[in-house]
C-alpha cells in the first residue's frame, strides 16, 4: 500500500491533498496519469504517449521500482506526480555535470534529476506542484545530495516560474547529450541543497 505523507504540502494547500510516495503496487495509477501527462503535455516529456503506452505491468513496476514518484491527491484522486531519478545508481554517466560549475569531483557528485513533473491542468495554481517539488528537494536533501537538478523547455514559463521558486536556476554550462537534446530538453536547471 502506498504512504501517505503529510508534510511537504506548503502553507495554503487544502489539508484534504496529500503526498503519496508510489510503491510497484501502484504501476496502474501511475500508468493512467503519466499516459495523461504525455496526452496532454507531450512537448513537456522527452517520451513519447506510444512508447509508454506499449509498456507492459512488469515494465511499469519496474519503472517504479527504479525511480522514487510520488502523487498528490485529494480524496484519493491524482492530481500530479513527480519523479526523482539518480543517474549514478544507474551507473548512468551524464554529461552535463562534465563541465560549468560542477567543480572538481563532479564525476562521483550524486545529482539526481526531478523528471516526469505534470499537474492536471485543473489542479493546477492550488499549490500542487509546489506540493511535488518540495517533496523531492526534501528527499535529495535525506539522500545527502548536495544539487538536485531538472531539465524543462525554455518556452515553458509556468513550470520555470515554479522552479526558479523553489531556488532552481538555469544552470548555463550544462553541455547536453545528443539524447537529451533530440528530446527537446533545452535547459538544465540547479538547485543547491547545501
Amino acid at each position: 500500500m502506498t504512504d501517505a505523507v503529510s508534510a511537504g504540502l506548503p502553507v495554503g494547500v487544502p489539508a484534504a491533498l496529500s503526498v503519496v510516495r508510489l510503491t510497484p503496487d501502484d504501476w496502474e495509477v501511475h500508468r493512467d496519469l503519466r499516459l495523461e501527462a504525455l496526452a496532454t503535455d507531450p512537448e513537456a516529456f522527452g517520451a513519447t504517449y506510444a512508447d509508454n503506452a506499449a509498456y507492459d505491468e512488469a515494465t511499469w513496476r519496474a519503472r517504479l521500482a527504479a525511480v522514487t514518484y510520488w502523487q498528490v491527491r485529494e480524496a484519493g484522486m491524482p492530481l500530479g506526480m513527480v519523479g526523482l531519478w539518480d543517474p549514478l545508481s544507474d551507473g548512468v554517466a551524464d554529461e552535463a555535470w562534465v563541465q560549468g560549475d560542477a567543480g572538481e569531483g563532479a564525476d562521483d557528485e550524486r545529482v539526481p534529476f526531478v523528471i516526469g513533473m505534470f499537474v492536471r491542468a485543473a489542479a493546477r495554481g492550488r499549490g500542487v506542484g509546489s506540493a511535488l517539488i518540495d517533496q523531492a528537494i526534501a528527499e535529495a536533501g535525506e539522500r545527502g545530495c548536495a544539487r538536485l537538478a531538472l531539465d524543462v523547455h525554455a518556452g515553458n514559463t509556468a513550470a520555470r516560474a515554479l522552479y526558479e521558486r523553489h531556488g532552481f536556476q538555469v544552470f548555463a554550462d550544462a553541455v547536453l547529450s545528443e539524447d537529451r537534446r533530440a528530446s527537446g530538453c533545452e535547459l538544465t536547471m540547479v538547485r543547491r541543497l547545501r
